[in-house]
């Protein structure tokens, strides 16, 4: 019973820092003023990565198009 207890709470932290990130990418865009195309939203909101997210969040600190975001990889 606690093994599955630890991964379902592992599964949902996983979940929460994806989702996290997600809100951050969009948040770092909109507060310098970038605007986002649909496209880039979505490819935003459907990525699963933590990795690839955390890469985004940095690159949208710095990116001069929201577009930029997407492709860093």
């Amino acid at each position: 019973m606690e093994r599955l207890w630890d991964e379902a709470f592992s599964r949902g932290r996983a979940q929460g820092l994806t989702s996290g990130r997600r809100e951050s990418i969009m948040t770092v865009l909109e507060g310098r003023g970038i605007d986002v195309p649909f496209f880039v939203s979505q490819e935003i909101k459907c990525c699963s990565d933590p990795h690839l997210l955390r890469t985004w969040l940095i690159s949208a600190a710095t990116a001069r198009a929201a577009y930029e975001v997407i492709r860093a990889r």
